[in-house]
C-alpha cells in the first residue's frame, strides 16, 4: 500500500479484485465484517464503508446479521477484451509466476514444519475437491488451505504476499475462464488436490522443498502454455503494458498495537517474560507504551491468536482485572533462551518485477 493510498482504498481494491477475479464466486459469502477487520487490520467503520460502496456498484448484497453475498457480474468483458487484457500483461505474468516458483516453496516448507494439516480450516474442503472437483469449489479450497498453513506458521505477512501473487497473477482467469476460449484449463492441475497435502506432510524438509519446487515449476509451465494458446486466438499479440507487482509488507503493521505485539513477542522469545509468568496488567502496559487500554487489548488479542499468551480473569480489591499468562505450549518451544530470532531480507528481482520479502527464521545458537 503506497503512502498516498488510504486504508479504505486498499481494502476496496482488494475485495473488488477478489470478486472480479472470481476468487469469490457469485452466490458465495464474504467473510464476516469482524473477520475482514482483523484480516485487513482496519476498523469496522472502514469495512462497513467499503461494503456499502461494493453494494452500490452491484458487486455484493447486504443482509441484516448475515455476511455479504457476492452478486453475479452482469457486465463481463467480451472475449477479445478479456484475452487482450491478459496478453497485454504476458511478460509480467510470466515473471510473476517465476517469482512464485522461487518464493512459495521455502515459505510453505517453513510454515508447514510441525503443522497439523488436518486441523486447518480448509482441510476437509480440499479432500472433497479430489472427489467432487468443481462442485467442491475447485481451486479455491486449495488456495484457502495454503493460506491456512502460511498463517499457522508465519502469521499474516506470508498470507498477504501469497494472496497478492495469486490475485495479480489472474489465477481465477486461467482456471475458470480460459477453457471457454481455448479448451485449455488449469483445472487438472488443482484436481489432484491431495497432492498438496501429501507434499506438505513430508517429514524431510529438504525433500518437501524440492517437491514444492517441482510443483510450482509445473504451474509456471502450465501458465506459459496457456498464454501461448491464448495468443493464437488473436491476429497479433497486443503491446505489453508496463505493470508492476504491488505489495507492501508493512501494510497493517504500522499501527501502534502491532508495534506492541512485536515488542512483546521479542520479550517473550528472549525470556524477559518467561514461560508461566504473567505479563504486566493492561493499565501498566498502557502506561509503558503510552497508549490507551483499548490499544493494549488489541495487542493482547493478537498474541493470544498466535498462541503466545492465555488470558485469565483475576480479581483485585473486589474489581475484575485481566491478566495474560505466557503460554507453555508447543509454539513456545522455538522461543527459549537457547534460540534467537534472526531476520533475513530477501529481494527477488525478475526483470521489471521487484518483490521484497522479509521472513522470521528461528534458529539454534
Amino acid at each position: 500500500m503506497s503512502s498516498k493510498e488510504t486504508r479504505f482504498s486498499y481494502v476496496y481494491k482488494s475485495l473488488k479484485c477478489r470478486i472480479t477475479e472470481r476468487l469469490l464466486l457469485p452466490g458465495s459469502r464474504l467473510p464476516s465484517s469482524r473477520v475482514l477487520k482483523d484480516e485487513y487490520q482496519v476498523s469496522l467503520f472502514t469495512i462497513n464503508k467499503v461494503l456499502a460502496v461494493l453494494r452500490e456498484e452491484g458487486l455484493i448484497e447486504l443482509e441484516p446479521r448475515r455476511a455479504a453475498r457476492v452478486c453475479r457480474l452482469e457486465n463481463e468483458r467480451t472475449f477479445s477484451a478479456s484475452v487482450e487484457a491478459i496478453l497485454s500483461q504476458k511478460d509480467f505474468l510470466l515473471q510473476l509466476y517465476q517469482t512464485m516458483e522461487l518464493v512459495l516453496p521455502p515459505l510453505l516448507t517453513f510454515a508447514s514444519h510441525g503443522c497439523k494439516l488436518e486441523a486447518m480450516p480448509h482441510y476437509r474442503q480440499v479432500m472433497k475437491v479430489k472427489k467432487n472437483g468443481d462442485r467442491a469449489g475447485g481451486w479455491r479450497p486449495v488456495s484457502g488451505f495454503l493460506c491456512d498453513v502460511l498463517r499457522n506458521g508465519g502469521g499474516d505477512l506470508p498470507v498477504d504476499l501469497y494472496t497478492a501473487l495469486e490475485l495479480q497473477g489472474r489465477l481465477g482467469f486461467f482456471v475458470d475462464k480460459q477453457e471457454a476460449y481455448t479448451g485449455y484449463s488449469l483445472k487438472k492441475y488443482f484436481s489432484q488436490s491431495d497432492v498438496f497435502i501429501r507434499i506438505l506432510n513430508v517429514s524431510d524438509n529438504r525433500k518437501k522443498y524440492f517437491e514444492l519446487c517441482r510443483l510450482y515449476q509445473a504451474l509456471h509451465a502450465e501458465i506459459r502454455t496457456g498464454l501461448d494458446q491464448l495468443a493464437h486466438t488473436l491476429p497479433s499479440l497486443p503491446l505489453q503494458t508496463e505493470t508492476t507487482f504491488s505489495w507492501n509488507p508493512n501494510r497493517g503493521r504500522e499501527y501502534r498495537y502491532m508495534h506492541i505485539v512485536q515488542d512483546l513477542e521479542i520479550k517473550i522469545g528472549t525470556g524477559i517474560y518467561p514461560v508461566g509468568s504473567y505479563l504486566p496488567h493492561e493499565a501498566e502496559l498502557a502506561q509503558l507504551y503510552q497508549v490507551s487500554v483499548s490499544t493494549v487489548r488489541s495487542a493482547l488479542a493478537i498474541l493470544e491468536q498466535r498462541t503466545f499468551t492465555k488470558v485469565r480473569l483475576s480479581w483485585h480489591a473486589g474489581y475484575p482485572k485481566f491478566v495474560s499468562l505466557v503460554k507453555n505450549a508447543d509454539a513456545m518451544k522455538t522461543f527459549s533462551s537457547a534460540k534467537f530470532l534472526k531476520w533475513t531480507e530477501n529481494s527477488i528481482h525478475c526483470r521489471d518485477l521487484h518483490v521484497s520479502c522479509r521472513c522470521v527464521l528461528i534458529t539454534h545458537i
